[in-house]
């Protein structure tokens, strides 16, 4: 991130550094360094240094990849408020998620990166067939075949929508393992598969699953989003395969909100 090679990247490469779940860095230091390339861009370019400049020239994907929650808030205030690249509603919103006034950041993930995290897709091709549904409840069964932590789930949206969402996710014998509610904003996620309208769901600390059990995802949520079709009823990664099971009152493995699970081995 200090070498030379990183200021003079192109900005697509770059965008893809910074969504990549596996970097093992700080997050401010993630942020110095493309607030120092959007420095000498201005520069190269002889244009005047400053915050909406250098947010044009970074543009939405990165500044949307850097995941600003998982800041500490000393460092926020001292490295990413002087830089002027947020806009002001940005600001105030992850000052107030700083300072739990809100639970959920609008807009940026606060899924912390690890060197180890593993990504699933229930669907073969993300953008394939989406289709609109309006709130209510929905539910998916699965299980994996080993011991497991979900650090995160992403969910479908429409864009620049705010879902309020409780979600609870239970064994099958109805035992609640956890719950977890608050308001999510939608935003462009960049999977490996493809880019789409979602959010994320975080559980901090991540929740232990026991291989070959079952647990039931139940989510109440408000507003239209998009449900993907094509759902795989099984996905490997990693030596770790997650099953998703038809069960009576869910929704089928074919299609549903639930995109993609985050998880690491345990």
């Amino acid at each position: 991130m200090k070498s030379d090679g990183f200021a003079t990247m192109e900005r697509s490469v770059q965008g893809e550094l910074v969504e990549n779940d596996s970097l093992n860095i700080k997050e401010v230091e993630l942020f110095k360094a493309v607030n120092c390339w959007a420095e000498k861009e201005c520069e190269k370019q002889g244009i005047v240094v400053e915050g909406s400049v250098k947010r044009r020239i970074v543009g939405q994907r990165i500044v949307k990849g850097i995941r600003f929650p998982v800041m500490e808030e000393k460092d926020f205030v001292e490295f990413v408020l002087d830089s002027d690249i947020l806009s002001q509603k940005e600001t105030y919103d992850l000052m107030k998620y700083f300072n739990s006034v809100i639970k959920t950041p609008p807009g940026f993930s606060e899924a912390k990166r690890v060197g180890h995290l593993k990504i699933i897709s229930r669907f073969k091709s993300i953008n394939s067939g989406l289709h609109s549904i309006s709130g209510g409840n929905y539910y998916l069964v699965f299980s994996a075949d080993k011991n497991i932590k979900l650090h995160a789930m992403r969910l479908f949206g429409s864009e620049k929508y705010e879902y309020s969402v409780i979600l609870t996710l239970k064994d099958v014998n109805g035992v609640d393992v956890s719950k977890k509610a608050g308001n999510f904003l939608s935003y462009f996620i960049q999977s490996k598969k493809a880019k789409y309208q979602g959010f994320e769901i975080v559980f901090n600390p991540p929740i232990a699953l026991q291989g070959n059990k079952r647990y039931v995802i139940y989510a109440n949520i408000t507003g239209p989003s998009w449900c993907g079709q094509c759902g795989q009823y099984s996905v490997e990664h990693s030596r770790v395969k997650i099953q998703f099971i038809d069960y009576a009152m869910t929704t089928d493995v074919e299609k549903g909100l639930f995109s993609e699970f985050m998880f690491t081995m345990d």
